[in-house]
């Protein structure tokens, strides 16, 4: 067995490589997975040009000011459901699901108005979170076609694949924590900022088996694999958002949120192992395979890609516009269009939100909207590329109100669709669908 800290890692062909990413976090190609927030996760996030309550502190400070009195919002992801399929994973086009399910509370914030032009607030967010814990076996299935594995001068080919297991558990989550100013300039102008704690802790541990029956020609033999990586990541930072609102006409207004995410320190740790083994027909009188000796047909066996945890984790700066036109008080519509700049590792992306408001009466209202996820790696299909996957979704909910507080519940539902490399030291590109459900329940309260 060798040990080495090496990530992504390149193995056999017959067994599954799941992680070709070297900093795998939650979802690392996407910056929508959660909305946060009470009335906001009802208007598909789009409120960066509203942002008058608690949920402000995060979309955009600038418009909590317009807070009329103190307020507390908080809500909680009642149920959290991800789907992650890949298919035509191995010779025989298995299909492999990831799944991550589970509740987290993922926004807390109070917002005190100081005077008629000026409020301060504190805020927990939690943008991101994936909880994966999942075993995954396939049996008896067709192996790759020629020869899979050469000694010296003897050639083995793939009879069959008599086993494929997969353990993998990842918990991975971001949260934000920190506190909030926004201050009125003009009867048609204020501005806002949060400074945000950064912190992201991540622990993932991935297993996998793989044995097959071998044939030289005039005997079978059987060949084990088993793999073994564990990743644990700690990440610590700070996070100002700027925010302005604007109202150049009555019922009009308009909202810009800008961020940056400054990390001051990590603390990746890697192990990876790796063992192969070449027995006689009926499993016995195993020997370690001999690298110097061997060769695994269109494969790196001898020298993986020198890749770690990622030790230099460059986050975007965001920009986030805001238009909203409220119709009545009864009515209103926003949208909203954000902009994340490239990586040291990933591309630009872009997202946009719209949603709309409707106060029934006094007591009841109604809130829906659609939001993009788009990916942050590149669409193009080739060898070893990222997964990248463009997904839309739709919120709705329903809210009570009473003289002094409100409660809602709500859902959004996303999909999409497109292409990832699972097991680069090949050229079969996966076709990626990725299905979710959020069940939120907040409340909020002016005291």
């Amino acid at each position: 067995m060798k040990m080495l800290n090496k990530t992504p890692f390149q193995i056999s062909l017959l067994t599954l490589s799941i992680l070709t990413t070297q900093n795998a976090q939650a979802d690392p190609y996407h910056y929508r997975d959660i909305i946060v927030g009470d009335r906001s996760a009802g208007l598909a996030g789009a409120y960066t040009a509203i942002s008058d309550d608690a949920s402000g502190l995060y979309y955009n400070p600038a418009g909590v000011v317009y807070a009329s009195q103190p307020k507390i919002s908080g809500s909680v992801n009642a149920y959290n459901y991800k789907s992650t399929e890949y298919s035509d994973i191995n010779s025989s086009g298995h299909t492999w699901t990831r799944t991550s399910k589970g509740m987290v509370a993922n926004y807390f914030g109070v917002v005190q108005p100081l005077d008629t032009k000026s409020a301060v607030g504190f805020s927990i967010a939690i943008p991101n979170y994936e909880l994966e814990d999942q075993s995954d076996d396939f049996h008896n299935f067709t192996g790759s076609s020629g020869t899979f594995l050469k000694q010296g001068a003897t050639n083995y080919t793939v009879s069959k694949v008599n086993d494929q297991l997969i353990d993998y558990n990842n918990e991975d989550s971001t949260t934000l924590a920190g506190v909030s100013y926004s201050h009125v300039m003009s009867d048609t102008l204020s501005i806002g900022v949060t400074l945000y704690g950064y912190m992201r802790k991540q622990e993932l541990t991935n297993w996998q088996y793989t044995k097959a029956t071998l044939n030289d020609g005039s005997s079978n033999h059987i060949y084990e694999d088993t793999l073994y990586q564990k990743i644990q990541t700690e990440e610590f930072g700070l996070q100002p958002r700027l925010g302005i609102m604007w109202s150049p006409v009555p019922k009009w207004s308009v909202g810009l949120m800008m961020q940056t995410t400054t990390i001051l320190s990590q603390s990746p740790e890697e192990r990876y192992q790796y063992s192969q083994h070449l027995c006689d027909a009926n499993g016995q009188n195993c020997k370690v395979i001999n690298v110097s000796n061997s060769t695994i047909q269109n494969n790196n066996l001898s020298e993986l890609p020198t890749l770690k945890a990622q030790k230099d984790n460059d986050l975007p700066f965001e920009t986030n516009l805001g238009i909203a036109y409220f119709k009545n008080d009864e009515t209103l519509y926003s949208f909203d269009f954000s902009y994340d700049t490239s990586t040291n590792i990933y591309e630009p992306t872009w997202n946009i939100a719209m949603g709309a408001e409707h106060f029934l009466n006094a007591t009841w209202a109604v809130r829906g909207g659609l939001y993009t996820n788009n990916a942050n790696t590149s669409a193009t299909k080739k060898q070893g590329m990222a997964d990248h996957v463009d997904m839309i979704g739709g919120a709705i909910s329903l809210s009570r109100y009473t003289k002094s507080s409100n409660i809602t519940l709500g859902m959004n539902l996303y999909n999409g669709s497109g292409n990832g490399d699972l097991n680069d030291a090949t050229a079969k590109v996966q076709k990626i669908t990725v299905t979710g459900a959020n069940l939120f329940i907040s409340t909020s309260a002016s005291f």
